[in-house]
């Protein structure tokens, strides 16, 4: 049988019944299994009590086993359910549920998706509720849920909270007095967080660190390098080191614009000294970066931080992952972007898209090396581009490198089947 999910933890299931494995040949009985697993036999005679099997084998092989333990790219994310509408009777609890995306290292990006998730697993959002029957003279008042309990970090663990009996008016009495049909449950299993700091903040407030400089940080699911700045301040920020440097991170908004706009020379290449046209005066810049703004709870890109950026050509200040100009109408950008991730454990979210603004706005966006790298052209009359803006631009963590398999693993494993 398949397994019972296409992705997470599922099962397998199989038929395990004895069979008479001899009879054709000489009447002896044999134990058996359908599939033949450790041992046995398929199942190719005549089913019999199970009696027989028992008396020669130690134990039933399994009939369930687990299958595709790996992550589903998209999970369902639920939040506790809300206090029950009325204080006694009949009452509703609901709760919000969201779909979210979750990567290679099964870190779930904190912002919803409105697609992606199986419609048919969803959980409910609604459920009925009963505290108490109105006319009873106490009932149950649940604490806030503690903090998750684990061995360690990371690991699997339990919350609790207390229960309290109350009256009407609010006073607590002996538990005794509350019926128990209705009592809360008052604990649940949890997953602690996991290893690592998570914020250049709590590594000041965890490690006491106070110098600017790289650390290890738990982003999307890995510890890696991020650059803590003000760590003096009571609230430093975060960073990625952009390796390649201000070479090849850099965002542009040309500044010229053709004397016959509805042309496009030269196929589109850029020959600024044999260009016919004009300075145009509208805002324009080359501007480049060594770092980059990243929030790390949702691995989202600040573009306009330019703490870390230089300005080597024009006045204004262009937004990492932007373009533009206002050269031609005809299909023909010349403001450029690059970004360039390479030696980062990052990448620019498969997700991520751009869009164009202004007048007869054009984009040419190319995605290399495992979208570590983007290089965009953009432009119009006057055009631009920009990270879509409600997305905006996301990052994700690089994807671990398969596993090749074993040298002679295909020979050499021991088969099973189901």
């Amino acid at each position: 049988m398949q397994c019972t999910r296409s992705c997470g933890k599922g099962n397998k299931f199989r038929e395990v019944y004895c069979v008479d494995a001899g009879a054709a040949a000489s009447g002896a009985l044999s134990g058996g299994v359908s599939g033949g697993v450790n041992g046995t036999v398929s199942g190719t005679g005549p089913r019999v009590d199970e009696r027989y099997c028992a008396a020669k084998q130690k134990r039933k092989p399994r009939s369930k086993r687990g299958c595709n333990r790996g992550h589903c790219p998209y999970v369902w994310q639920t939040q506790e359910w809300s206090h029950c509408s009325h204080d006694c009777g009949a009452g509703i609890q609901h709760r919000r549920v969201t779909c979210h995306r979750v990567n290679g290292y099964a870190w779930i990006d904190p912002e919803p998706v409105a697609v992606g998730c199986n419609a048919t697993q969803r959980p409910a959002d609604l459920q009925p509720c009963r505290m108490s029957e109105c006319d009873a003279r106490f009932s149950w008042k649940p604490s806030p849920w503690q903090p998750c309990v684990a061995k360690s970090c990371g690991k699997k663990g339990s919350q609790k909270r207390s229960l309290a009996c109350v009256s009407p008016s609010g006073v607590r009495v002996s538990r005794s007095f509350c019926p128990q049909e209705f009592k809360p449950v008052h604990k649940k299993r949890c997953q602690a967080d996991p290893c690592g700091y998570r914020s250049c903040l709590e590594l000041r407030e965890r490690a006491g660190k106070t110098e600017d400089g790289s650390y290890a940080l738990l982003v999307g699911g890995r510890n890696i390098s991020i650059y803590c700045h003000n760590m003096n301040s009571s609230m430093p920020k975060e960073y990625l080191n952009l390796i390649t440097g201000h070479i090849d991170n850099y965002a542009e908004v040309y500044d010229k614009t053709l004397l016959k706009a509805d042309t496009c020379p030269y196929h589109g290449a850029r020959k600024d000294a044999e260009c016919e046209c004009f300075v145009n005066p509208k805002p324009h810049g080359l501007t480049t970066f060594s770092k980059i703004r990243l929030n790390v709870t949702s691995l989202r890109v600040d573009g306009q931080d330019f703490s870390f950026a230089r300005s080597i050509r024009g006045h204004h200040m262009v937004g990492y992952g932007e373009a533009g100009d206002c050269y031609s109408t005809a299909n023909c950008p010349q403001g450029r972007f690059s970004i360039n991730l390479q030696g980062t454990a990052l990448r620019v979210s498969p997700h991520t898209s751009w869009a164009g603004h202004g007048n007869r706005p054009s984009l040419w966006i190319n995605r290399l090396e495992d979208n570590q790298k983007i290089q965009g052209k953009c432009g119009g009359f006057c055009g631009r581009c920009s990270p879509d803006q409600h997305a905006g631009l996301k990052l994700d963590v690089v994807p671990a490198p398969s596993k090749a398999p074993s040298k002679g693993s295909s020979s050499n494993k021991k088969k099973t089947h189901a």
